[in-house]
């Protein structure tokens, strides 16, 4: 049974039943459109049920392998319940201390403890993560394939392929990022005036680099930082206002240059050629977590996934829920209702959290809470799965 979030605040998510599959009647043919590890969760849990299972991606694997993936304690504990290769958790490194710095100079030291049955956050490789969650599935990836229409018949949905070939399937679940492909397909994509610039990339590791997590923040832009070996892998979000365009990589080196202190000395006020680059939502769109005999999981359903630490476990708890909601509940579409009504419910508890949330933490780090990043910052006291123990600030360095 997957577990619980551990969080004094973040409502717990869903406890699941121990045993998921269909009995008496045909398994469904679901196909599941992503390369993200919602999808191929989804993918996964759907085949061990006896579902017959196609996977397709619009690329040739993610087309967004260079960063490293935050997981909370419960994250990681799902993700290992349905690994069957016992190569993730030893994959995962622990993030033991995070250092939040601040353009107004300020520097917050925060020591993650372990209290209890909870245990810190931790962070893995992408792009060995969505290895090793392939390898957990018998149905083969289809990299490079294409969904030029889909149509919803009532009783399922008529696919066809870019080679213009169709087939039916009963169940599509669209698990596809944060600019789903599925969702403008089934005419469900939320248009967002204003969202974040998101760039993802590496840097060796020099020698002085000794700390764990590290965060910049400046008015318009954030910078994580996280140890990847020899490595560190970098996440530049930058705040794009309502109305206002720019070329995404002349906006982000304008960012850069408003960094300083051990963020600043280490990107040096560039971006390296080859950062990989991805348009997000703002995060207060609504979120979609069903159009039809169509399913949304992860970044899809709802942007907020895509905040620090929550990307992975609410996009493997919708995986999850609809499995067990699908092989439980009948027929097909009361299923799909009471998933939507589940992760609806969840997501609004989530967001009322941060509200909840006492004052000196709804500020953490100290960012208005206007606009994505604010929204970001309120929410990241959540992410962390309230793990965050303060123990040192120095203001004005």
């Amino acid at each position: 049974m997957p577990p619980r979030f551990d969080s004094r605040r973040c409502p717990p998510a869903p406890a699941l039943t121990d045993r998921v599959g269909f009995e008496g009647e045909p398994a469904p043919h679901v196909l599941v459109v992503g390369d993200t590890v919602a999808a191929l969760a989804a993918a996964i849990v759907f085949e061990r049920a006896g579902a017959s299972i196609t996977v397709l991606t619009r690329h040739g694997g993610s087309p967004s392998t260079t960063g490293a993936v935050t997981l909370t304690p419960a994250a990681l504990s799902m993700l290992t319940t349905i690994d069957r290769t016992d190569r993730i958790e030893p994959a995962a490194t622990s993030i033991t201390e995070a250092t939040v710095c601040t353009d107004d100079g300020g520097t917050e030291a925060v020591t993650l403890t372990s209290a209890g049955s909870r245990s810190t956050p931790s962070t893995v490789d992408r792009g060995r993560l969505l290895d090793v969650l392939r390898q957990n599935l018998d149905s083969p990836v289809r990299q490079g394939q294409e969904i030029d229409h889909l149509s919803d018949e009532g009783d399922g949905v008529r696919v066809t392929d870019q080679h213009d070939e169709p087939r039916w399937v009963d169940l599509v679940v669209g698990a596809d990022g944060p600019n789903s492909f599925v969702r403008t397909m089934t005419g469900t994509a939320t248009s967002s005036p204003a969202g974040l610039h998101e760039w993802t990339f590496r840097v060796d590791r020099p020698a002085w680099w000794s700390a764990g997590l590290v965060e910049g923040w400046t008015r318009h832009a954030l910078a994580t930082v996280v140890p990847m070996g020899d490595e560190l892998g970098v996440c530049l979000g930058v705040h794009v206002p309502a109305g206002r365009s720019s070329d995404p990589r002349e906006r982000a080196e304008q960012a850069l240059m408003s960094f300083d202190g051990r963020v600043g000395r280490l990107l040096e006020q560039h971006l390296p050629p080859d950062a990989v680059f991805r348009w997000l939502p703002d995060p207060s769109v609504d979120p979609v977590f069903r159009a039809g005999r169509v399913a949304f999981c992860g970044e899809a359903a709802t942007p907020v996934g895509y905040l620090s630490g929550l990307t992975p476990a609410l996009g493997l708890e919708d995986a999850l829920v609809l499995a067990e909601t699908v092989t439980t509940v009948e027929p097909m579409d009361a299923a799909l209702d009471r998933y939507e009504t589940c992760r609806e419910r969840r997501l609004a508890r989530l967001r009322g959290s941060t509200r909840a949330a006492p004052p000196h933490e709804q500020h953490y780090p100290p960012q208005s809470r206007s606009g994505p990043l604010g929204r970001i910052a309120a929410l990241r006291t959540v992410g962390f799965g309230g793990l965050l123990d303060r123990t040192e600030r120095e203001p004005g360095r």
